[in-house]
């Protein structure tokens, strides 16, 4: 659940801030965290991604619901990374293929059908690298952060 700050808080303090800018909402959910400030900048982000829907050997894909939406799909900017397992129960997983297939094989990151309120992330294989491409099954860890206009 967001808190919402308004106003001064009932004490002699100035309310919350980072780097001198006022919050005035944050929280977290199943799709990641938010926080926006008074100037109307939003910043999203969920530290542990699972990209899994596969595609076909060159790619696995899922859509990111944002935690909180932006005010349009032209109001924001994404970055994303790979990243290593989140913890032992969530591991990034290669179904069914031997040792030897790494993350190293998976290439760029591709990013698209966007809106105010999700975006599409692909993983896609590198061509000539170990192993056969992905597989059903297979899963791929993303960090992935996006700031932009909430109002």
């Amino acid at each position: 659940m967001p808190i919402t700050l308004t106003g001064a808080t009932g004490v002699d303090s100035p309310g919350f801030t980072e780097n001198g800018d006022p919050i005035v909402e944050s929280g977290s959910n199943s799709d990641g965290e938010w926080t926006r400030w008074a100037d109307g900048t939003q910043s999203i982000i969920n530290h542990n991604k699972i990209v899994n829907v596969f595609v076909s050997v060159g790619s696995i894909k899922v859509q990111w619901l944002f935690p909180s939406p932006f005010i349009n799909e032209l109001s924001y900017a994404v970055v994303a990374s790979y990243r290593a397992r989140f913890n032992s129960d969530e591991p990034t997983t290669f179904a069914g293929r031997s040792a030897g297939v790494s993350t190293e094989a998976a290439g760029g990151i591709g990013l698209g059908l966007y809106s105010s309120s999700s975006i599409s992330i692909s993983c896609h294989w590198v061509a000539g690298s170990s192993g056969a491409g992905f597989a059903a099954g297979d899963k791929m860890h993303v960090s992935i952060m996006a700031t932009g206009r909430w109002k």
